[in-house]
């Protein structure tokens, strides 16, 4: 092996154990209708240097925890379409120790109120002038 690799490439101590290294683990629901309330949970192994824990959606931060309270959130989700949930660990300097990230699929909101409803579409042009309309009716029958 020394023949092939130069002396630059050729390691004599082996990688470092990936066991070592702290991981988080994100757990939560595939998908959420929206209104409803999503539990965010992580674990943590190797995570001792972490003094606290930020959750992001979509890049922005919705809460920050402290290392020693419970790593659960709860927090309702809105709008309908696909959101990445993240939770990072910071050290006491505010450095990243571990992070990992979850996707989550928010559904559109169901419709509750048993009765006949109508759906309308309402078509416009580049100026914003409405062109045509299209409407149909339907029933909920039992709403859970």
């Amino acid at each position: 092996m020394h023949a092939i690799l130069p002396g630059a490439l050729w390691r004599a101590t082996p990688p470092a154990d990936r066991s070592q290294r702290p991981r988080v683990r994100v757990r939560v629901a595939k998908q959420v209708r929206a209104g409803a309330t999503a539990t965010v949970r992580w674990t943590a192994t190797g995570a001792s240097s972490v003094a606290r824990w930020t959750i992001e959606l979509d890049g922005r931060r919705v809460a920050t925890r402290g290392s020693r309270r419970e790593r659960v959130l709860r927090m309702r989700l809105t709008s309908p379409g696909h959101h990445r949930l993240r939770v990072a660990g910071l050290d006491a300097a505010g450095a990243r120790v571990v992070a990992s990230a979850q996707t989550v699929r928010v559904l559109r909101k169901r419709l509750r109120t048993p009765g006949r409803h109508r759906w309308r579409v309402l078509a416009r042009d580049a100026a914003g002038d409405p062109i045509a309309t299209a409407s149909r009716g339907f029933r909920v029958l039992n709403a859970r």
